[in-house]
């Protein structure tokens, strides 16, 4: 089940909508009784047939109408007033390039939610679609470092969306989308950099 899916199945009708991940219903005017939901979070459900839209929720329709556009598609989310998007990195083969797991939530997590819990910190990432990682260092070796040390991948690869705003990608499998606290990151990328020329 997809939006787009929904969306021609139900042509010619007024009104289209999702629900519960993989429910499609058509309609030319609203029942009696339909009211918007007071928070627009309850409609978290990923569509079974594409992971980077929204499909409702339980007991919640997400709505569209004839001729609206059905699909907005996730971005990476630049950052706050105290963070800027570095990359997608990966986790290195056994560790966490961050140490502080402040927050897993699966129904409400967004980049901005995040970034204010990191606030004190030098580096902010999410990962999974759901966790809030925070830390004053990186830890690209792991414990194992010659069975696989975290760098920078594909931005391809942080393909989940955020559960509390779906204009947003939060990482990916194994993925974190970085970010870095703005007074600490010019002596990284250029730490960085020479770190990737020396091979390391």
């Amino acid at each position: 089940m997809t939006l787009e899916s929904c969306a021609s199945f139900c042509s010619g009708f007024t009104y289209f909508g999702t629900e519960n991940s993989r429910e499609c219903y058509c309609g030319n005017q609203l029942n009696f009784g339909s009211y918007q939901a007071l928070n627009q979070k309850d409609c978290s459900a990923t569509c079974a047939g594409d992971k980077t839209d929204y499909c409702g929720g339980t007991l919640r329709l997400q709505l569209y109408k004839a001729g609206a556009k059905t699909t907005t598609t996730p971005s990476v989310d630049q950052g706050n007033k105290n963070f800027t998007s570095y990359s997608c990195v990966s986790e290195p083969f056994l560790g966490r390039l961050l140490p502080q797991l402040v927050m897993n939530d699966g129904n409400s997590m967004a980049i901005d939610t995040c970034l204010e819990k990191c606030w004190m910190y030098k580096y902010a990432g999410v990962e999974n679609g759901r966790e809030c990682w925070c830390g004053n260092t990186i830890n690209w070796q792991g414990l194992l470092p010659s069975f696989g040390q975290g760098k920078n991948v594909s931005m391809t690869d942080c393909n989940i969306g955020c559960p509390g705003n779906n204009l947003a990608y939060c990482g990916g499998l194994a993925r974190m989308n970085l970010y870095i606290n703005k007074s600490s990151a010019l002596a990284f990328l250029k730490k960085h950099k020479r770190r990737h020329a020396k091979g390391f």
